[in-house]
């Protein structure tokens, strides 16, 4: 394994948090970082190679933090390195677990955005199955004087399934994976699709509530590590946040550098096209309460927390409300060519009995 090659991408927010979890237990015992080190090297054996090479680091008389940079993200390096000077590595190790498990919590929450387009997908498919294939099967050698439309369109879409089915399935096998692909991949694409969702009502305020809170909380821990909000390290934390909604907080950031309070600097102005309206209210009033208190990593935290808690709450509803209508919606769309058909038949028996 290289280790000068491995990215703060290579690793996944599982891992990064179960390494902080032994960095912190370990450290707590009063082991020296290189000795810590060659313990979680045990501990992760995946990623035996790159922790022996810190402690090789650190036994060179080098701090944790000089190694992980640029080897983790960011975010996460320039607390532990505040942590490592000031001597708080429980307190800002364990706020940062807890921030990583919000950010597990979060996706695992987007993540459930994908069963209610696979329950449309498979409504989709079980329609065209049925209409194209059930239908004409089940009318077999039927002969109509007029033959009804349903019936006609049963045979059409038959042949056009024929004809082009496996293109068509082909064609979206491939899209479906250049997609995974590409939200993996390619941060400009992933940053597309959630700049949309955030449009999508309810689903939207609640996903900007629950990066907000993870945002919050890595504010919180560069606060309580006595970096202040104008050092270009609290600046890391933006990474935290989706592209879409990074402009906000650099506005007021911009505004803090130009000598505006916290209170003013995180009041949108009245151009609609200010990026601080993105802002969640909680977030505003942590800055005006941090202006006034001076205890910013307090504030943050409790905006954290109550931005969490609603915004998960109302994206599972609002993700379970979505699931119904689709699995409604799907089986309307099975539902009424069957019924039309059965009327269909029922009409061609009656005729026929008579």
């Amino acid at each position: 394994m290289n280790i000068e090659a491995t990215t703060p991408k290579s690793w996944s927010l599982i891992e990064l948090k179960h390494a902080l979890l032994f960095l912190r237990s370990l450290f707590m015992t009063g082991l020296s970082p290189a000795e810590a080190l060659d313990e979680i090297a045990v501990l992760q054996p995946k990623r035996a190679e790159f922790w022996k090479a810190g402690a090789v680091h650190c036994r060179g008389g080098k701090p944790l933090h000089e190694y992980l940079h640029k080897r983790w993200p960011g975010n996460l390096v320039s607390p532990i390195q505040i942590a490592e000077t000031s001597g708080r590595l429980d307190d800002v190790f364990a706020g940062m677990e807890k921030t990583l498990q919000q950010q597990i919590d979060t996706r695992k929450l987007l993540k459930k955005m994908i069963m209610p387009i696979a329950i449309a997908c498979g409504g989709v498919g079980a329609a065209i199955f049925f209409i194209s294939y059930v239908i004409p099967t089940m009318v077999g050698k039927l002969r109509f004087a007029r033959e009804p439309a349903i019936i006609t369109f049963a045979k059409n879409a038959q042949i056009l399934v024929n004809d082009y089915g496996y293109y068509a399935l082909g064609a979206l096998i491939v899209a479906v994976l250049v997609g995974l692909f590409k939200w993996r991949e390619d941060e400009d694409f992933r940053s597309a699709l959630l700049a949309k969702l955030d449009s999508v009502p309810v689903v939207g305020w609640a996903t900007r509530w629950l990066w907000f809170s993870v945002w919050a909380n890595y504010a919180a821990i560069m606060m309580r590590a006595d970096i202040a909000i104008t050092d270009p390290m609290f600046r890391t934390t933006l990474t935290t946040l989706p592209p879409h909604l990074r402009p906000s907080i650099q506005s007021v950031i911009v505004q803090i550098d130009r000598g505006q309070s916290l209170s003013n600097a995180a009041t949108p102005g009245k151009s609609s096209d200010d990026p601080r309206h993105q802002l969640p209210i909680h977030i505003r009033n942590a800055f005006r309460m941090t202006d006034r208190s001076g205890q910013g990593g307090k504030q943050f935290q409790l905006a954290s927390q109550t931005l969490f808690e609603p915004g998960s709450e109302v994206l599972s509803v609002a993700i379970a409300t979505i699931n119904q209508i689709m699995i409604v919606v799907s089986a309307t769309m099975i539902l009424v060519p069957f019924a039309l058909y059965i009327k269909t038949i029922a009409g061609v028996t009656q005729s026929l009995g008579h």
